[in-house]
This record gives C-alpha cells, sequence and structure tokens, in this order.
C-alpha cells in the first residue's frame, strides 16, 4: 500500500462507516477496566462497533471476566505511547497468550443457555481500544483472506503483517521528507492511530472489495 492509496482509503472511511464517531469517542480515553464506568463505555463502543456477542442484559457479568483478564494482562501491556511500529518482534510474540485468554472470556449467554465467549474479533477490538497504537482491529473476512488462524498466534502473525506495512510506509515518508508519525495529521485524522490506518485499507480492500488503485488510475485517466 502506498501513502496515496492511505489518503483515499481514509476518506473513503469517513464517508462510508459509522465507525468514527464511536472511535472518536476513545481516543483520549486510558482505560482502567477496574472502573465500573470503563467497563461500561468499553462496551458500548464494541456494541457500536458491530460485536453482536456482547448483550446488553449481560454486560455487568461480561465486565467482571474482562476485569479478571484484565489484571492478569496488565503487566505486559504495552504503554499508551508506544507504536507497534518501533516494538521489536520479540516483543510482539509475548502477546500471543494473552490474546488467547481474551478471546476465551465470557461476552454473554444465548436464548438457549450456552455461554457466548468475546472471540478473535472481539478480542482484537478489545486491544485496539485499549491500546490505540499497538494493536489493530481485523474482522472475519481479513482473517481469511490474509490466511491467518483465528487464535492468538494467528493475531500475532497479524501485528507481524500490521508492522512491515507501516515500514515500507515509513520508507515511503521518508522519501517525500515527512515522518512517518505525521500521517495523522497529513491525513486530516489527529485522532487516528497508523495502526488504524492500516485496518482501514484492509477493511476497504478485503472486506468491502474497493480497490483505491482504480481510483488513482482514473483519475490519472481523467487528467
Amino acid at each position: 500500500m502506498t501513502i496515496q492509496e492511505l489518503k483515499i482509503a481514509s476518506y473513503l472511511m469517513l464517508v462510508f462507516s459509522d465507525d468514527e464517531k464511536s472511535y472518536i469517542k476513545i481516543t483520549s480515553k486510558d482505560f482502567n477496566l477496574n472502573l465500573k464506568d470503563d467497563c461500561k463505555l468499553l462496551l458500548k463502543f464494541l456494541n457500536e462497533w458491530g460485536c453482536r456477542q456482547f448483550k446488553i442484559e449481560n454486560h455487568e457479568e461480561a465486565s467482571k471476566g474482562l476485569k479478571k483478564w484484565y489484571n492478569n494482562s496488565f503487566q505486559i501491556l504495552p504503554k499508551q505511547s508506544q507504536c507497534l511500529i518501533d516494538q521489536s518482534d520479540k516483543k510482539i510474540k509475548q502477546y500471543t497468550q494473552s490474546f488467547d485468554a481474551l478471546k476465551e472470556t465470557y461476552a454473554s449467554t444465548d436464548k438457549r443457555g450456552f455461554s457466548k465467549t468475546v472471540g478473535p474479533v472481539g478480542a482484537a477490538k478489545t486491544l485496539f481500544a485499549l491500546r490505540k497504537n499497538m494493536f489493530p482491529p481485523w474482522d472475519n473476512p481479513i482473517i481469511k483472506k490474509l490466511d491467518f488462524s483465528a487464535n492468538g498466534e494467528g493475531y500475532i502473525n497479524y501485528l507481524l503483517r500490521v508492522k512491515e506495512e507501516l515500514l515500507n510506509l515509513r520508507e515511503e515518508c521518508k522519501k517525500q521528507g515527512v515522518d512517518i508519525k505525521q500521517l495523522p495529521q497529513i491525513l486530516n485524522r489527529q485522532h487516528a492511530s497508523l495502526v488504524k490506518f492500516i485496518d482501514e485499507y484492509f477493511w476497504l480492500t478485503i472486506t468491502r472489495k474497493c480497490n483505491p488503485q482504480k481510483i488513482i488510475n482514473l483519475t490519472k485517466y481523467s487528467s
């Protein structure tokens, strides 16, 4: 992907996606899942981002599970300011077990009395809310298309793929005389993180089957 493709993907996300409003609400939030209000806000965000496994009537019980996971995993979570592009592969790989534990955490109970878990998509979105600079969300079409397993090992491989994309973009940015961490300002999305831009690109090109390069080509032909 190129900076030009990211610009188009970023613009299309603003035009066609309602996720932006929910995302902006949590961009400056430093969640502490020991706090009831923080759990409530997180679950509301996850519901708005399409996580139907978190049924509203089970939010209180789901909060207990998230709190337990948070206290078990807090010590290994990166700081809020830390970015994926700056992390070593070894450091990234240490999140495997934490992801799997979150994936298996209780989310709700269905009409038949069976428990539903957070799942791989819910786990990634939860981690994204907690550490927006480090953990990108993903969805089932992205998992399938990129041929990752829907577990901690697969998510770590996804993190490494996103990091690779960011490193390539950093080289392109250098050629244009800019720092990659200026991209939010360049794209007029100051609240957005670098990993979110990569997620948006994958969501548009894979989940929504949109091809930014075709738009770039059409612009060239029209001029």
